[in-house]
């Protein structure tokens, strides 16, 4: 029976029985693979050439091939199923798939190897053979467990071996590490899915041990450095978080290192006092590197609440945001200093009266007298001082060798010259004192001396202290500094050696001439800092240093000689790179250029404020023309109700467009004069966002637009800390203008949070479908001036300054503003404030003038009105009717003079300042010299930068701007009803 669709199978195929998996069919392939001639194929039993495999349908990859020779193979298997002539019969086809990995294995850097179930090792790669130092003949067809046991160390195989077994056991083996030959070797085990074969993966980590562990080592070596410097040392992030403290900082401070680092600001520690010097040389040292101090004094706060003198070393980490500060505690040092100067007064004094520090004991009564600098060290006062007490006054530890000396002076025994410890009564310091004594056998009294020593002790420690210190300062110093005696290194820090590139080998006991372009430069430096020490005593210049590397660097240096009457003792010097600096100094021989380009800017912002004054020309005439004009038709009779009611909105409507111009008018002003304070308080956003869109939604309704908002935070408790009224002000120019240039569509304003690494943000937006702004006016439209420059062609009413003003607020508020435009699509403006929390602490602003309520003035007050304009003159005095007895008016400054010498019983004028004959402030002075009390109030528009300054200084005592308003002149009143 020949089946000829086998025959020409281009992979080995067999067909055999379902029943006995006798072989009835192989092709040539098969034959070949099996070793076996094809005919003597049948009647062999399938099921010994594939062992342990169930025979069913399907495709299976993995499988273990058995040759006649007992070679096993590992091939991808697939069984077909069919009846033939009432014969059940499979269909068998594979291919060995040891090939699919030949070209992998051999490229592969690291060692591969395929074994079977039972551990024999099918192939290996080149790469497993070098890093095993063994021969490819040594490996394949010998079983894993036999190679282990040959080649692998004890120790080793205890960690092989169980791998192996759970190899065989049909599992992977996850990486493991193994030494062997002197090498580190990382293994691991890749089982494919319904595999009877296992690839195994060896490769040499040796290198990468080593650079871990050099890491390692390095890492520790700079953590032991950093734990056991000789000072408090902190490492500070941009925020002012401390990211790294050491233990004696801990110690210093009360907090574990736990609870501070990551966790507290360096700020906590400051007293606030001391708060704003450090902030402010912070933010120098950050923008100024070379200006602002690195080392200098403050207080610190520790945990429970004690205050220390510290001095600090601190500067930025070269690189990076961080900075890095060391802290000695000079405390003792500092008290020890207002000891001095107390001693060296009290010194001065005793040698005055001849009692420095004397004391006497009367043995029969056992009394004790002393100097007032005597009884000052004991912290004594006042009569009836017995030995006992004085006794009690030293350190328990002392006590009994103080008694045996002073029975040894009175016995003959011994001199008293001793020094011990004691306690003050008062100041309960411990101190160090030197005591000598005689004793007088006739009179059985006791007469000594005694110094308080603990300044020399401490002078001592002191001196020891600094010593060490100043080596530390040598080794941390973020600029170079090095010692020379006779141009000789000396001793140099590690950042002399980083900024040259030389090591401290390379420099110690060298010249410094290496350093050098050549020897002119040293000799020039040589010279001048010498003559330098000589005059001034210290010497500074630039030079330039070639580095190691080849590179030439700018330097600062300035030398300071060991001792200034001998510089043959040698020099310390300290040499900072000024390469940058150097560089921006080369950049200022461009400003020619940049002087000639903002002349041309000025040149063209006459332009623009030419323009500018056109168009308030026409925003200030325009609505004055409806109000004259609409109120000379009131004048007219015959005009119904209706008719006067549509008249006097118009007339409304313009005054607040006049008065809106005006109000531009004077923001800019007091902005481009700085005029403009930020109030920082506690703002609710979502508060002030719900207002605003209450405010504008019938505005937006009434032009057929729709208005929405969005909050991201729905916690309406968003508490930031900004100027509530500056924002507000922001976000109404913005909506305004939004919905006066959308004819329809919507309008939608909101913000939302940012956060950009640490640092935490609000993004406010305003967003319509309006006319759109061009491109190259996208800038354009938040310049003063400039707005008004551009082409109206839908002659939309307005300054044009409200963009440049929300700008202005916006950079105040410490943030940024910016739009993105299509014309007749729509625009968007953004801006961006700092996201600062409230942190519950009291409130830091400028706290508005509270109104008072208004008090009866009815019938007390006598005023006089000097007003040329009769509508203004008829204004104020009906807004005064209510709290006057007399209203006087006149028209001139000659008048109010004249009036107010008839009438001196007159509480208070009213006085406008631009009048015919005589202004208003020539009146003041003159009514001035006759009449000093009157209370005097100048009317002004306060148009120009100066009308306040000149009303003040004529003798007015107060000022009200026009138009005029109820409650400020209600506030004026109560001033002056105070006063009088």
């Amino acid at each position: 029976m020949v089946f000829s669709p086998i025959k020409y199978c281009p992979w080995p195929a067999l067909l055999i029985r379902r029943d006995n998996f006798e072989i009835i069919e192989g092709n040539s392939s098969a034959a070949e693979s099996l070793g076996i001639r094809i005919g003597k194929l049948r009647g062999i039993d399938c099921a010994k050439l594939f062992p342990e495999f169930n025979f069913i349908p399907g495709k299976f990859e993995g499988v273990h091939l058995r040759t006649d020779k007992d070679e096993l193979f590992t091939v991808d298997l697939t069984i077909h199923a069919f009846d033939k002539e009432d014969l059940p019969c499979y269909i068998l086809s594979y291919r060995t798939i040891i090939c699919q990995f030949e070209n992998l294995m051999e490229g592969a850097v690291d060692g591969i190897v395929i074994l079977d179930r039972k551990m024999n090792i099918l192939d290996v790669n080149p790469a497993l053979c070098s890093i095993t130092e063994l021969n490819r003949e040594d490996l394949v067809g010998n079983n894993g467990f036999t190679i282990a046991r040959k080649f692998v160390s004890i120790q080793a195989l205890n960690q092989l071996i169980p791998a192996l077994k759970k190899m065989s056991s049909g599992q992977s083996v996850s990486q493991f590490e193994i030494k062997y030959r002197g090498k580190t070797l990382a293994l691991s085990t890749k089982i494919r899915s319904e595999a009877r074969s296992y690839v195994g993966i060896i490769r040499d980590i040796s290198k990468e041990k080593e650079v871990q562990n050099a890491l390692q080592i390095s890492e520790e070596r700079y953590k032991t450095v950093f734990e056991k410097t000789a000072t408090a040392t902190v490492i500070i992030d941009e925020s002012r978080i401390i990211s790294l403290a050491n233990s004696r900082f801990s110690s210093l401070v009360g907090y574990s290192v736990k609870e501070i680092e990551n966790q507290m600001k360096w700020t906590d520690f400051v007293i606030q006092e001391d708060l704003e010097k450090m902030s402010r040389w912070h933010e120098m040292r950050r923008n100024y590197p070379g200006k602002a101090p690195t080392e200098y004094e403050f207080r610190l706060i520790d945990r429970h609440k004690y205050i220390k003198y510290i001095n600090l070393v601190v500067n930025i980490i070269p690189g990076t945001e961080q900075s890095v500060a060391s802290l000695a505690d000079i405390t003792k040092r500092k008290k020890a200093e207002i000891m001095v100067r107390e001693s060296e007064s009290s010194l001065k004094n005793a040698q005055a009266i001849a009692k420095l520090g004397s004391w006497s004991i009367n043995m029969n009564s056992r009394e004790v007298s002393g100097s007032e600098e005597a009884l000052k060290i004991y912290g004594l006062s006042g009569p009836n001082i017995s030995l006992e007490m004085i006794q009690k006054i030293s350190l328990p530890e002392y006590r009994d060798v103080l008694n045996r000396k002073l029975d040894d002076l009175i016995s003959g025994k011994d001199k008293y010259d001793v020094e011990f410890k004691l306690e003050n009564r008062l100041s309960g310091q411990i101190i160090d004192v030197h005591s000598m004594a005689e004793y007088d056998a006739d009179e059985k009294i006791v007469t000594g001396v005694i110094q308080d020593v603990t300044r020399i002790k401490e002078t001592e420690s002191l001196i020891h202290e600094r010593e060490q210190y100043l080596q530390s300062i040598f080794r941390a110093a973020p600029i170079g500094i090095g010692v020379v005696v006779d141009r000789h290194f000396t001793g140099v820090n590690e950042k002399l050696c980083e900024l040259t590139g030389y090591s401290e080998e390379d420099l110690l006991n060298q010249s410094s001439r290496m350093l050098y372009l050549c020897d002119s430069d040293f000799e020039k430096v040589g010279t001048v800092k010498s003559r330098q020490i000589r005059e001034q005593g210290t010497g500074t210049m630039e030079t330039r240093w070639r580095c190691k590397d080849g590179s030439i660097k700018d330097i600062l240096l300035s030398s300071t000689p060991m001792d200034a009457d001998d510089l043959q003792k040698g020099i310390t010097f300290s040499a900072m790179d000024i390469t940058e600096r150097k560089k921006a100094e080369q950049k200022l021989l461009s400003r020619n250029r940049e002087l000639r380009i903002a002349r041309d800017q000025a040149e063209e912002s006459d332009r623009l404020k030419t323009a500018f004054l056109a168009n308030m020309s026409h925003e200030i005439r325009t609505p004055m023309n409806g109000i004259l004009g609409f109120t000379n038709l009131l004048g007219k009779g015959s005009l119904s109700e209706k008719t006067m009611q549509s008249y006097i909105e118009i007339i409304n409507k313009s005054g607040e467009r006049l008065l809106g111009t005006v109000n531009d008018l004077i923001d800019i002003s007091k902005l481009e004069t700085g005029q403009v304070n930020i109030v920082i308080d506690n703002t609710n956003i979502n508060d002030l966002m719900d207002t605003l869109f209450k405010f504008f939604h019938q505005e937006a309704i009434t032009k057929g637009l729709q208005l929405s908002l969005q909050k991201e935070a729905t916690d309406h408790q968003l508490i930031i800390r900004t100027d509530e009224q500056k924002l507000n002000s922001v976000l109404t120019n913005l909506i305004k203008n939004a919905i006066k240039y959308t004819n329809k569509g919507s309008v939608v304003f909101g913000y939302r949070k940012l956060t950009i690494g640490k640092k935490a943000e609000l993004e406010f937006f305003v967003k319509d479908s309006g006319i759109g702004i061009p491109e190259d006016r996208q800038q354009a439209v938040f310049n003063r001036f400039e707005q008004a420059d551009i082409e109206d062609r839908h002659a939309y009413e307005g300054s044009g300054l409200g963009l440049a003003i929300a700008k202005s607020l916006v950079e105040m508020l410490g943030g940024e503003i910016w739009l993105e435009s299509t014309v007749e699509k729509g625009s968007t403006f953004y801006f961006k404030l700092p996201l600062i929390t409230s942190e519950g602490k009291e409130t830091v602003s400028i706290e508005a003038k509270a109104f008072r309520e208004q008090k009866d003035f009815q019938g007390k007050i006598k005023i006089l009105i000097a007003e040329d304009d009769v509508a203004s003159f008829l204004h104020l005095s009906i807004l005064t009717k209510v709290f006057t007895r007399e209203v006087l008016h006149v028209t001139s400054g000659s008048e109010a003079v004249q009036t107010c010498r008839d009438h001196p019983d007159i509480d208070l004028v009213l006085m406008d300042i631009k009048m015919p004959l005589m202004d208003g402030l020539e009146a003041t002075r003159l009514i001035r010299k006759f009449n000093p009390t009157v209370y005097i109030i100048a009317q002004t528009a306060y148009a120009l930068t100066g009308d306040l300054e000149k009303a003040l200084e004529s003798g007015c005592n107060d000022y009200i701007t026009k138009p005029i308003q109820l409650d400020e002149l209600m506030e004026k009143l109560i001033v002056l009803t105070g006063k009088n």
